[in-house]
C-alpha cells in the first residue's frame, strides 16, 4: 500500500512517537468506547496493547500531519486563536477523512472508516445531484470542508427525488461533522478549564480547504521527490512539542480534571482515587474515568457477572438515562482494581470522545 507507506515515512522521519498505553481494547467485548486516546498535539499516536498500525492509527497520523503543515505555515502559536484552532482542527479531521476515505478506501470493497462512501456510486449521485462535483476534485474538497466548518449542505442536498445509498453517505458525513464541530468546542473549554461550552462551532468564510488541498495533492500526486522534500522540510521535530502548552491546563499545578478529555495516567493513583470516592452519580467524566481504568485490565481477570454490569453501563451511557444502581457497582469494582499511575503530565490534554 504505498499511501501507508508514505504516511509512516512521514511519521518515522518526522519523529512522531507510537506510544503504549497499556490498555486493551474492549470496546466489542464491553461495548465502551476504545481507549487508546487521541493527542495530535503532542505529535503523539497511541497504541492498544498488541496493536499494529492500522487504518485508525493512519487517520491520526494525518491529523498530526495536517497540525504540522498549518503549524509550519502559521507558526506555532496559531492554537491559541480561537477561530485558528477550531479551523485548524476541524481542517486536520477532513483532511484525514479526505484522503484516507475518499481518495483511498472508496476504491475498495470495504468501503470508508469514518464515511459510507463507495466510488462505484458517485456517477449515480451526481445524476441525483448536478451540483455534486467528482469526489476528488478541489471542487468537491471545499464543500466538504464547508460541511465540517458550517454544517453547510446545500450543494450537497439531492434537489428533487430520493435515495436510501445516497442519505446514508450524506446522512453519516453529516451527524459526523456536527460531533466533530461540538466536541472540539468542548475540548478547548477543557484546555482553557473553561465549565460551561455554548453553542457548538460554526466557522465561515474560512480558506483554510486551500491548505487541505494543496496538502492532499502533494501527499497524493505530487512527485514523490516533492513529498520527499516537503519531509525534510519538516524536519525531525522534538519530542517534547506540544502545541496546546500554552493553555491553563498544562500550567496548572492542579488543573481542573475532566476524562473525556484527561489521560487518567496523567494523575497519581490516589487523585483517581479521590475522584471516584467524591462522585455520586454518574457524569461523563467519571463514566470515561471508569472506561479508562477498565480497560487496563485484562478481560479474564475481570469476572463474568461484572463484565455483564459494564456492558449495561455502557448501552445505558448512551441513553438521557444512565443506570446509576449499575454505575456504582462497576465504580465500587474499579475503585478495587485500579492500576499503577505513572502521573504524567503531558497527558493531561489527551482526547477520549468516540
Amino acid at each position: 500500500m504505498e499511501l501507508q507507506r508514505k504516511i509512516l515515512k512521514y511519521a518515522r522521519e518526522t519523529g512522531i512517537r507510537f506510544r503504549q498505553t497499556g490498555r486493551f481494547d474492549h470496546s466489542k467485548p464491553l461495548s465502551i468506547p476504545d481507549m487508546r486516546g487521541f493527542s495530535p498535539h503532542l505529535r503523539t499516536v497511541n497504541l492498544n496493547l498488541n496493536q499494529k498500525p492500522d487504518l485508525w492509527v493512519l487517520h491520526d497520523i494525518l491529523h498530526i500531519m495536517f497540525y504540522d503543515f498549518a503549524s509550519f505555515h502559521l507558526g506555532k502559536n496559531l492554537w491559541a486563536e480561537e477561530s485558528r484552532f477550531y479551523e485548524n482542527h476541524l481542517a486536520s479531521e477532513a483532511f484525514a477523512v479526505l484522503v484516507l476515505d475518499y481518495h483511498y478506501l472508496s476504491f475498495k470493497k470495504s468501503g470508508g472508516l469514518a464515511v459510507d462512501i463507495n466510488a462505484k456510486k458517485w456517477s449515480t449521485y451526481q445524476k441525483l445531484n448536478p451540483d455534486l462535483p467528482d469526489f476528488l476534485s478541489s471542487e468537491f474538497c471545499d464543500l466538504h470542508m464547508a460541511l465540517y466548518l458550517s454544517g453547510d449542505t446545500e450543494k450537497l442536498e439531492i434537489k428533487k427525488g430520493k435515495s436510501v445509498s445516497y442519505g446514508n453517505w450524506l446522512g453519516h458525513e453529516v451527524r459526523y461533522s456536527e460531533k466533530q464541530r461540538y466536541y472540539v468546542k468542548m475540548w478547548r473549554c477543557d484546555l482553557n478549564q473553561i465549565s460551561k461550552t455554548g453553542p457548538s462551532v460554526l466557522i465561515q468564510d474560512s480558506a483554510v480547504s486551500e491548505a487541505v488541498w494543496e496538502l492532499t495533492n502533494l501527499l497524493l500526486y505530487a512527485p514523490t521527490k516533492y513529498w520527499n522534500d516537503w519531509i525534510k522540510r519538516v524536519g525531525k521535530l522534538d519530542d517534547q512539542l506540544n502545541y496546546f502548552a500554552g493553555f491553563e491546563k498544562f500550567k496548572s499545578v492542579s488543573p481542573k480534571l475532566d476524562f473525556r478529555f484527561s489521560d487518567s495516567q496523567s494523575v497519581t493513583k490516589s487523585r483517581i482515587q479521590e475522584c471516584l470516592r467524591i462522585a455520586v452519580k454518574p457524569s461523563g467524566s467519571n463514566l470515561f474515568l471508569l472506561w479508562q481504568l477498565i480497560s487496563q485490565i485484562k478481560l479474564a481477570a475481570i469476572p463474568l457477572q461484572m463484565r455483564v454490569k459494564i456492558r449495561k453501563l455502557a448501552v445505558s451511557s448512551q441513553t438521557d438515562k444512565v443506570d446509576k444502581k449499575t454505575w456504582g457497582e462497576v465504580k465500587d469494582f474499579c475503585l478495587a482494581n485500579i492500576q499503577r499511575s505513572k502521573g504524567l503530565t503531558r497527558l493531561r490534554g489527551n482526547f477520549f470522545m468516540p
